[in-house]
């Protein structure tokens, strides 16, 4: 961001307690951690789960030129302020007041904006994305999962000016977000990955989930906006229905695995580690055998996501091909990581929901299938009512995937563990666990060599821990 100090006290609709001596002063960073400041860059008092930054603002005023706090400020504040020359305004809503500082930062960018929905794999599209564009523009990308109400705007703020492309993840948990991200970024590209189980708890079914992605396409420009959809993914036509992307002349790029897909994968063969190789049709061209060092159909599907848009805005498929072959995955999904036992493990415990899960069971069932397979699974978040019946319905399934060992870990991954067992994997080799620890100390007396072992939970799990202990016991 490079913004005047006065931009960014108008664009915050704070109040002005003391106004700044100099605004046109650039501010180039924002931050709500104290510790992160300079002469450069706006502090921003956020209200936090176990700290306050309003509690900071004295601290703050020695070091940044602009102070947003976030509650009625105090005389000896004020006055620390004044002293050290600081321009101090008060905030309704730091979050919204964030938002629309990043917007007034977007509209003084030229970058085109292409934005990231979906129950699943938003974080591995986006990084494909990021790859494939950089062959041919500037990019810049959401670090991470920046995908909040507070991340989003700051990936847009960290951007520069010279950005020729921004991907932005957006996730969701309410009406109303995904639409709030747009409004602040202004995008022109919207990618849609599917629409899963994954927030029924705040939404009640997957067809309000629908309802909710439809927020990104809707909020595309007219006769102009690019919507790239799974057209495998059944809730797509209403998700196109809701947003109007036809009616209203947007452009609208299907793809997936089904022949009606204007991009589409064909020939999928599976090498030894679970990783696919496949041709890509374009409407006009044809890519052969590309080869992705990543696991699992649902990474095919990832890939042609990315590989649409690409080609969309003009990369050439031989660049595209050799990037999406040379992409390695996010940490903590699936991430593949071999021990000097042998022994594989595929750590993907960043988040899950029924349809990661699936899709998870299926790639490790894929993985040397001479090895004997074993999948700790834990609990997944944000389900709802239909959380038990969610978590058992797995259960049977991974029953039926012919597992040496499953490991439940958590209080609702008992009702995996019942699944398996009524699905009629046998009881000695479905384990449940409460504690982490507990599950570790177990699978460390009985692992064989040379297995494959999934990790996988609801990021509030924290698996990594169980990844972690395994790789420092060998």
């Amino acid at each position: 961001m490079d913004l005047s100090l006065a931009d960014v006290v108008t664009a915050s609709g704070g109040t002005t307690v003391l106004a700044a001596p100099d605004g046109c002063r650039r501010i180039r960073n924002l931050s709500w951690d104290s510790r992160r400041l300079d002469a450069q860059t706006a502090f921003l008092a956020l209200p936090g789960e176990h700290f306050d930054g309003n509690d900071f603002l004295s601290e703050a005023a020695e070091l940044s030129p602009l102070l947003l706090a976030s509650r009625p400020t105090t005389v000896a504040e004020r006055q620390r302020a004044s002293e050290l020359g600081a321009a101090l305004v008060e905030l309704q809503d730091p979050e919204w007041a964030l938002g629309q500082i990043a917007r007034c930062w977007r509209g003084k960018l030229a970058a085109k904006v292409i934005g990231i929905t979906g129950s699943s794999g938003k974080t591995s599209t986006k990084e494909l994305l990021r790859v494939v564009l950089a062959t041919a523009y500037r990019v810049s990308a959401s670090p991470g999962n920046f995908n909040n109400l507070l991340g989003l705007p700051a990936a847009l703020l960290a951007t520069d000016a010279d950005a020729e492309v921004l991907v932005l993840e957006m996730g969701m948990q309410h009406f109303g977000e995904i639409a709030r991200y747009a409004e602040i970024a202004g995008p022109q590209v919207a990618v849609l990955t599917n629409i899963g189980s994954a927030h029924l708890e705040m939404l009640g079914s997957r067809e309000a989930i629908a309802r909710a992605k439809a927020e990104l396409p809707g909020a595309l420009p007219d006769g102009e906006g690019l919507v790239v959809v799974n057209g495998d993914d059944p809730y797509t036509p209403y998700v196109l229905a809701v947003s109007g992307a036809e009616a209203r002349q947007l452009t609208v790029l299907r793809y997936g695995l089904a022949e009606a897909n204007q991009v589409r994968a064909t020939n999928i063969v599976y090498d030894g580690d679970g990783r696919p190789c496949f041709d890509i049709c374009f409407p006009d061209t044809l890519v052969k055998q590309l080869q992705l060092q990543l696991q699992g159909e649902h990474s095919v599907l990832n890939a042609l996501a990315a590989a649409a848009v690409a080609w969309k805005l003009g990369v050439p498929v031989d660049v595209l091909r050799s990037a999406l072959e040379q992409s390695r995955p996010p940490t903590q999904r699936q991430e593949v990581i071999e021990l000097s036992s042998g022994t594989l493990i595929i750590n993907d415990c960043y988040n899950a929901n029924p349809e990661s899960m699936r899709a998870a069971l299926t790639t490790l069932q894929r993985t040397r299938p001479e090895s004997p397979h074993i999948a700790v699974l834990g609990d997944m978040g944000e389900l709802g009512p239909s959380e038990q019946q969610l978590h058992t319905d797995l259960g049977a399934e991974a029953a039926d995937l012919g597992l040496a060992l499953l490991v439940c870990v958590g209080q609702k991954a008992a009702w995996i563990a019942a699944g398996a067992r009524q699905g009629g994997m046998p009881p000695s080799s479905v384990l449940y666990f409460s504690d982490w620890q507990e599950a570790v100390d177990r699978l460390l007396s009985i692992l064989a060599s040379r297995a494959v072992i999934l990790v996988k939970a609801s990021r509030s799990m924290a698996l990594e821990r169980i990844t972690q202990a395994l790789i420092d016991s060998y």
